[in-house]
């Protein structure tokens, strides 16, 4: 409402002016607020879409029924190709898929070299890169000869940094867990200095090459415990809040100094340059998903069953199905993270039953603070 688009003097009471002012109020925030456009990045045909990642170029990768996509620069998505230039078959039906900020896109995979892929004892774990969207995917960490299942080693990715390392975890045989990186040769670089007797976990990689995570480790003058942790190169720092020595990160910023995850006496919490503090405005039940450089988080909350995603920025909730106009039963009922032009990889779910990706991108002077 602008006051100056009132004729003082029309014989309208003060009582009657504030009376209308709370009507206006009411109606603007019952209508949707369009503060971002919203670009469908899911293949056509697909169905059943969930984004999985984004970067900074606006690169968006996620599953669908049909398997794994990826969209580069907003455009509309195409299946990412699951054969190596061997004719080798990889299943990523189950895997999270991740894209660098260069484009470069990973994800663990099963892989298939028997005469029978529907027997476990012909599938084991692998690591699948492709360079581009449109690339041959190349299989890393592939061994010769699979084990049966019983002994296998299964991997998922954890994200990629700008020099093409990659960030993954191994599950061996559902036993020991171990993060590790990985170069785009294949070549591995582990925690080996540290002992991990129940195994830990990676769960995101900055572009700086600056590792978060959790998980059992003897770290030098502490016990052995659990304990979240910052790698860097081969050295391992936890990461605290004040009430609670075993946070749990969820995921990092491109540039290293801003890490989002949950903790004991903070709930959803926010480090920056390691220094934690519960995120400002963000509502109860509400599981951060992605951060980037200027501190902005979103995530989901389940309201009665229902997922909602919710960006937490300078200290106020924005639920993203407003921001972009949805009405009715429609709603953004997933998400994938954010970049630091503010763009968000969302899911939509529309009221007939479909499901697609979209990458939302902030109309001009929103998103900066």
């Amino acid at each position: 409402m602008k006051v100056s688009a009132f004729r003082w003097g029309t014989g309208l009471s003060v009582a009657a002016l504030l009376l209308s002012g709370a009507s206006l109020a009411t109606q603007a925030d019952a209508t949707p607020r369009t503060l971002y456009t919203s670009q469908r990045v899911s293949p056509a045909g697909t169905s059943e879409a969930r984004v999985h990642d984004l970067n900074d170029r606006g690169d968006v990768v996620g599953q669908s029924a049909s398997g794994p996509w990826a969209s580069v620069r907003g455009r509309r998505g195409a299946l990412l190709p699951t054969k190596d230039a061997a004719g080798t078959v990889f299943d990523v039906a189950q895997s999270a898929i991740r894209v660098g900020p260069d484009g470069s896109i990973a994800a663990g995979a099963a892989f298939v070299p028997g005469p029978d892929p529907t027997i476990s004892a012909y599938r084991t774990g692998a690591l699948l890169r492709w360079a581009t969207a449109s690339a041959t995917p190349v299989g890393l960490i592939k061994p010769a000869t699979p084990p049966p299942l019983r002994r296998g080693t299964w991997i998922s990715v954890a994200g990629i940094d700008r020099s093409g390392t990659i960030a993954a975890n191994r599950d061996y045989a559902g036993y020991v867990k171990a993060g590790t990186r990985v170069s785009p040769a294949g070549v591995e670089t582990r925690l080996d200095a540290y002992d991990s007797p129940n195994g830990y976990l990676f769960a995101d990689i900055a572009a700086t090459g600056r590792v978060v995570g959790r998980g059992s480790l003897h770290l030098p003058g502490d016990e052995p415990s659990t304990r979240a942790f910052t790698v860097d190169g081969q050295t391992v720092a936890p990461l605290t809040t004040p009430g609670d020595p075993s946070p749990t990160p969820v995921a990092i910023a491109p540039q290293g100094r801003r890490i989002v995850g949950t903790s004991a006496d903070l709930g959803a919490t926010l480090w920056t340059d390691r220094s934690a503090s519960r995120l400002s405005g963000a509502p109860q039940g509400f599981t951060p998903v992605g951060v980037n450089d200027q501190g902005d988080v979103v995530g989901t909350v389940d309201a009665s069953g229902q997922v909602r995603a919710v960006l937490v920025r300078a200290g106020r909730a924005e639920h993203l199905t407003r921001v972009i106009g949805l009405r009715g039963a429609d709603s953004v009922c997933g998400v994938g993270g954010i970049n630091d032009r503010g763009q968000i990889a969302v899911d939509i779910c529309r009221a007939s039953g479909e499901r697609y990706s979209a990458l939302l991108t902030p109309r001009s002077g929103w998103h900066r603070r």
